[in-house]
C-alpha cells in the first residue's frame, strides 16, 4: 500500500505548540503518512501577511526537530497549485480553515476543488500574534530582563 503524501504549510514564526498541534493532529488521522510541511518564504510573508521576527531559514530548523515532521519544504507556495501537487505527488493538503490570512488568499482553492483537502482544528489559545502582543505588552519588563542579563 502507498503511503499517504500529506502537505501542509505556513509561516510558523516563533514556533510554538500551536505549530506543533498542526502536525498532530495530521498524524493522528493519517499516522503512516510521510508529512512534507512547507515554509513561506519571507518575502512572501511580508507581502501577505506582514513581516516575521525569525528568517526562514531559522523557522526551517525549528521545524526539523518536530517528531511529526518527515519532510520541511523551503520556498513553500503561499498558493498550491495543480502543478505543485503533481510535482511532490501530493495525496491530500491540510491546513485550518479559519479563513485566511491577511491578504484574503485561500491558498488551498485548488485542493479544495479536487477532493485533496482536510481542515484541521486551529489552535485558539496561542499564536504568534499572541505571542509578539505579549512581548510588546511586557516591552519594560523585556528590556530590564535583557539589561539584566548582559550584566552577568
Amino acid at each position: 500500500m502507498k503511503q499517504l503524501r500529506i502537505y501542509t504549510d505556513g509561516v510558523f514564526d516563533l514556533c510554538h505548540y500551536g505549530h506543533g498541534r498542526v502536525f498532530e493532529q495530521i498524524k493522528e488521522k493519517y499516522p503512516d503518512c510521510y508529512l512534507i510541511v512547507g515554509v513561506a518564504n519571507d518575502e512572501d510573508c511580508e507581502k501577505y501577511k506582514g513581516i516575521t521576527v525569525m528568517t526562514m531559514e531559522e523557522r526551517i530548523k525549528c521545524l526539523k526537530y518536530n517528531k511529526y515532521v518527515d519532510e520541511v519544504l523551503p520556498n513553500g507556495p503561499w498558493i498550491v497549485t495543480k502543478e505543485f501537487i503533481e510535482t511532490h505527488n501530493i495525496d491530500y493538503c491540510s491546513h485550518h480553515d479559519n479563513g485566511v490570512y491577511n491578504s484574503d488568499i485561500d491558498g488551498n482553492l485548488y485542493a479544495k476543488s479536487i477532493g485533496k483537502f482536510f481542515s484541521i482544528t486551529y489552535t485558539d489559545e496561542i499564536s504568534t500574534t499572541n505571542l509578539i502582543d505579549r512581548i510588546l505588552n511586557n516591552y519594560d519588563k523585556y528590556i530590564q530582563r535583557n539589561k539584566n542579563k548582559n550584566k552577568k
